[in-house]
C-alpha cells in the first residue's frame, strides 16, 4: 500500500470514528474555587473584582460594607474546603456550596449565579448563619 493511500485510509478512519464528547467548563465552580482559595490564603477576594451582576456591583459601589458574608472574621482561613458541583437551578441559574471550617468550627456558603446576560455572574453569596451579600448591601432577593 502506498503512503498516500495509507494517509487516505487513516483519515477515513478518524472521520468514521464516533467523536468523544468534552465536559462543558464548569464556569461557577472555577470561580467558586478562587474565592475558597483566596480565603484559605487569607486574602478574601476584593468584592469589587468578583464577577457580580450589575445591581449589586453599583451597590457595592456606593455601599462601605462592614463585615464579611463568607468568614465571621476575615482575618481568619477558610480551612479544608470542599467545593461541591454546579447545580443548576435552570438553564440560566446555577448554585455552588463550599463547605469549611473556620477555627475548627463548621461553615458553609452558597453562591448563586445567573447567565442571562452572557457569562456566568454572581447573583448572591449566603452563608447558612443567615448572612448574605444581598442583605449587607439591602437589596431585596430576587422572586
Amino acid at each position: 500500500m502506498s503512503l498516500r493511500a495509507a494517509l487516505l485510509l487513516a483519515g477515513l478512519t478518524a472521520l468514521s470514528a464516533p467523536a468523544t464528547a468534552q465536559e462543558p467548563r464548569d464556569e461557577p465552580r472555577e470561580i467558586a474555587r478562587l474565592i475558597a482559595w483566596r480565603y484559605s490564603l487569607g486574602q478574601p477576594p476584593d468584592p469589587a473584582r468578583l464577577p457580580l451582576v450589575d445591581r449589586l456591583r453599583t451597590a457595592l459601589a456606593r455601599a462601605d460594607i462592614d463585615g464579611d458574608v463568607v468568614m465571621r472574621n476575615p482575618e481568619n482561613r477558610m480551612e479544608q474546603a470542599e467545593i461541591g458541583g454546579s447545580q443548576r437551578i435552570d438553564h440560566q441559574r446555577s448554585r455552588i456550596l463550599i463547605r469549611f471550617r473556620e477555627q475548627g468550627q463548621p461553615g458553609e456558603i452558597e453562591i448563586l449565579f445567573d447567565r442571562a446576560s452572557g457569562p456566568w455572574l454572581i447573583t448572591d453569596i449566603r452563608n447558612r448563619d443567615g448572612r448574605s451579600l444581598r442583605r449587607l448591601l439591602q437589596i431585596p432577593a430576587p422572586p
